[in-house]
Protein backbone atom coordinates (compact mmCIF):
# COMPACT_ATOMS: atom_id res chain seq x y z
CA UNK A 1 0.00 0.00 0.00
CA UNK A 2 1.46 3.43 -0.94
CA UNK A 3 2.67 5.58 1.94
CA UNK A 4 0.39 8.53 2.75
CA UNK A 5 1.62 11.97 1.72
CA UNK A 6 1.66 13.35 5.27
CA UNK A 7 3.68 10.35 6.43
CA UNK A 8 6.26 10.97 3.70
CA UNK A 9 6.46 14.64 4.66
CA UNK A 10 6.91 13.73 8.34
CA UNK A 11 9.68 11.30 7.49
CA UNK A 12 11.42 14.07 5.54
CA UNK A 13 11.21 16.41 8.53
CA UNK A 14 12.51 13.72 10.89
CA UNK A 15 15.40 12.93 8.53
CA UNK A 16 16.30 16.62 8.39
CA UNK A 17 16.23 17.06 12.17
CA UNK A 18 18.32 13.94 12.73
CA UNK A 19 21.13 15.17 10.47
CA UNK A 20 23.52 17.79 11.90
CA UNK A 21 24.48 19.16 8.46
CA UNK A 22 20.85 19.69 7.51
CA UNK A 23 20.03 21.33 10.84
CA UNK A 24 22.97 23.66 10.32
CA UNK A 25 21.87 24.39 6.75
CA UNK A 26 18.34 25.31 7.84
CA UNK A 27 19.66 27.52 10.63
CA UNK A 28 21.95 29.45 8.27
CA UNK A 29 19.16 29.67 5.69
CA UNK A 30 16.70 31.11 8.19
CA UNK A 31 19.36 33.55 9.39
CA UNK A 32 20.34 35.02 6.02
CA UNK A 33 16.80 34.88 4.62
CA UNK A 34 15.18 36.61 7.59
CA UNK A 35 17.89 39.23 8.04
CA UNK A 36 19.65 39.76 4.71
CA UNK A 37 16.91 38.98 2.20
CA UNK A 38 14.34 40.56 4.52
CA UNK A 39 16.36 43.78 4.33
CA UNK A 40 16.68 43.55 0.54
CA UNK A 41 12.88 43.35 0.35
CA UNK A 42 12.57 46.86 1.80
CA UNK A 43 14.91 48.62 -0.64
CA UNK A 44 12.18 51.18 -1.49
CA UNK A 45 12.17 52.24 2.17
CA UNK A 46 15.93 52.71 2.09
CA UNK A 47 16.04 54.51 -1.26
CA UNK A 48 13.08 56.83 -0.80
CA UNK A 49 12.56 56.90 2.96
CA UNK A 50 16.18 57.67 3.85
CA UNK A 51 17.69 59.25 0.73
CA UNK A 52 14.57 60.51 -1.13
CA UNK A 53 15.83 58.91 -4.35
CA UNK A 54 12.40 57.85 -5.63
CA UNK A 55 12.10 55.11 -8.27
CA UNK A 56 15.57 55.79 -9.69
CA UNK A 57 17.14 55.05 -6.32
CA UNK A 58 15.17 51.83 -5.94
CA UNK A 59 16.35 50.78 -9.39
CA UNK A 60 19.97 51.48 -8.49
CA UNK A 61 19.79 49.52 -5.23
CA UNK A 62 18.00 46.61 -6.90
CA UNK A 63 20.56 46.53 -9.70
CA UNK A 64 23.53 46.69 -7.34
CA UNK A 65 22.09 43.88 -5.21
CA UNK A 66 21.78 41.86 -8.41
CA UNK A 67 25.37 42.71 -9.31
CA UNK A 68 26.48 41.38 -5.93
CA UNK A 69 24.54 38.18 -6.64
CA UNK A 70 26.27 37.80 -10.01
CA UNK A 71 29.68 38.26 -8.36
CA UNK A 72 28.71 35.57 -5.83
CA UNK A 73 27.93 33.16 -8.67
CA UNK A 74 31.24 33.90 -10.38
CA UNK A 75 33.07 33.50 -7.07
CA UNK A 76 31.46 30.11 -6.60
CA UNK A 77 32.60 29.00 -10.05
CA UNK A 78 36.25 29.86 -9.41
CA UNK A 79 36.58 28.69 -5.80
CA UNK A 80 37.48 25.16 -4.77
CA UNK A 81 34.71 22.59 -5.11
CA UNK A 82 32.72 21.92 -1.96
CA UNK A 83 33.40 18.76 -0.04
CA UNK A 84 30.49 16.49 0.75
CA UNK A 85 29.10 16.68 4.28
CA UNK A 86 30.11 20.25 5.12
CA UNK A 87 29.24 23.89 4.56
CA UNK A 88 32.38 25.95 3.82
CA UNK A 89 33.37 28.11 6.76
CA UNK A 90 33.89 31.15 4.52
CA UNK A 91 30.21 30.90 3.55
CA UNK A 92 29.14 31.03 7.20
CA UNK A 93 31.51 33.95 7.80
CA UNK A 94 30.16 35.76 4.73
CA UNK A 95 26.56 35.38 5.90
CA UNK A 96 27.38 36.60 9.42
CA UNK A 97 29.31 39.57 8.01
CA UNK A 98 26.35 40.44 5.81
CA UNK A 99 24.06 40.37 8.84
CA UNK A 100 26.51 42.54 10.79
CA UNK A 101 26.43 45.18 8.02
CA UNK A 102 22.66 45.69 8.24
CA UNK A 103 22.76 48.14 11.19
CA UNK A 104 25.30 50.20 9.23
CA UNK A 105 22.72 50.63 6.47
CA UNK A 106 20.50 52.35 9.04
CA UNK A 107 23.35 54.49 10.35
CA UNK A 108 24.68 55.46 6.92
CA UNK A 109 23.93 58.95 5.64
CA UNK A 110 26.02 58.51 2.49
CA UNK A 111 24.32 57.15 -0.61
CA UNK A 112 27.49 55.67 -2.12
CA UNK A 113 28.31 53.81 1.10
CA UNK A 114 24.79 52.42 1.30
CA UNK A 115 25.05 51.22 -2.30
CA UNK A 116 28.21 49.34 -1.29
CA UNK A 117 26.49 47.75 1.69
CA UNK A 118 23.54 46.62 -0.43
CA UNK A 119 25.91 45.16 -3.02
CA UNK A 120 27.54 43.03 -0.33
CA UNK A 121 24.17 41.92 1.04
CA UNK A 122 23.26 40.68 -2.45
CA UNK A 123 26.59 38.88 -2.61
CA UNK A 124 26.31 37.27 0.83
CA UNK A 125 22.71 36.12 0.40
CA UNK A 126 23.39 34.48 -2.96
CA UNK A 127 26.69 32.88 -1.92
CA UNK A 128 25.02 31.39 1.15
CA UNK A 129 22.04 30.14 -0.84
CA UNK A 130 24.13 28.46 -3.55
CA UNK A 131 26.51 26.85 -1.07
CA UNK A 132 23.77 25.53 1.19
CA UNK A 133 21.82 24.06 -1.72
CA UNK A 134 25.01 22.38 -2.94
CA UNK A 135 25.74 20.94 0.51
CA UNK A 136 22.22 19.58 0.86
CA UNK A 137 22.08 18.08 -2.63
CA UNK A 138 25.42 16.32 -2.14
CA UNK A 139 24.35 14.83 1.19
CA UNK A 140 20.75 13.82 0.43
CA UNK A 141 19.66 10.30 -0.54
CA UNK A 142 17.53 10.36 -3.68
CA UNK A 143 14.36 9.23 -1.92
CA UNK A 144 14.53 12.21 0.49
CA UNK A 145 15.68 14.85 -2.00
CA UNK A 146 12.29 16.32 -2.90
CA UNK A 147 11.01 16.40 0.68
CA UNK A 148 14.07 17.99 2.24
CA UNK A 149 14.59 20.55 -0.53
CA UNK A 150 10.91 21.48 -0.29
CA UNK A 151 11.39 22.06 3.44
CA UNK A 152 14.46 24.20 2.70
CA UNK A 153 12.43 26.27 0.21
CA UNK A 154 9.67 26.83 2.77
CA UNK A 155 12.21 28.04 5.34
CA UNK A 156 13.96 30.28 2.78
CA UNK A 157 10.82 31.93 1.40
CA UNK A 158 9.02 32.06 4.74
CA UNK A 159 11.91 33.65 6.62
CA UNK A 160 12.33 36.25 3.88
CA UNK A 161 8.64 37.14 4.11
CA UNK A 162 8.79 37.44 7.92
CA UNK A 163 11.80 39.74 7.68
CA UNK A 164 9.92 41.85 5.16
CA UNK A 165 6.85 41.94 7.41
CA UNK A 166 8.80 43.14 10.43
CA UNK A 167 10.68 45.79 8.45
CA UNK A 168 7.49 47.08 6.84
CA UNK A 169 5.53 47.08 10.09
CA UNK A 170 8.31 48.91 11.91
CA UNK A 171 8.10 51.71 9.33
CA UNK A 172 4.58 52.46 10.62
CA UNK A 173 5.99 53.45 14.01
CA UNK A 174 9.53 54.74 13.38
CA UNK A 175 11.42 56.50 10.61
CA UNK A 176 13.48 54.47 8.15
CA UNK A 177 16.84 54.96 9.86
CA UNK A 178 15.37 53.99 13.21
CA UNK A 179 13.79 50.84 11.77
CA UNK A 180 17.12 49.61 10.41
CA UNK A 181 18.99 50.65 13.55
CA UNK A 182 16.52 48.81 15.80
CA UNK A 183 16.77 45.79 13.57
CA UNK A 184 20.52 46.05 14.16
CA UNK A 185 20.06 45.51 17.88
CA UNK A 186 17.95 42.42 17.22
CA UNK A 187 20.48 41.22 14.66
CA UNK A 188 23.33 41.49 17.17
CA UNK A 189 21.46 39.24 19.58
CA UNK A 190 20.59 36.79 16.80
CA UNK A 191 24.19 36.71 15.55
CA UNK A 192 25.44 35.98 19.06
CA UNK A 193 23.02 33.13 19.70
CA UNK A 194 23.26 31.75 16.15
CA UNK A 195 27.07 31.73 16.19
CA UNK A 196 27.04 29.65 19.38
CA UNK A 197 24.47 27.32 17.85
CA UNK A 198 26.50 26.91 14.66
CA UNK A 199 29.58 26.04 16.70
CA UNK A 200 27.60 23.42 18.63
CA UNK A 201 26.39 21.86 15.37
CA UNK A 202 29.89 21.43 13.93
Amino acid sequence: MPEALHCKALRGVMHTLSNSLMRQALLITSLYAFLIRGTLEILPVIADGIFTKDAAGVGILTSIAGFGAVVAGITKVFTQSQKAGEIPKFVIASALLGVALIPLVGLSNTWELTVGYICYLGFAGTLSGISIQTALQMDLPDHFRGRVMSLWTVVNVGATARGDDIGGTGRLYWNSNSVLFRRGHWHSAIINSSSKKLISLQ
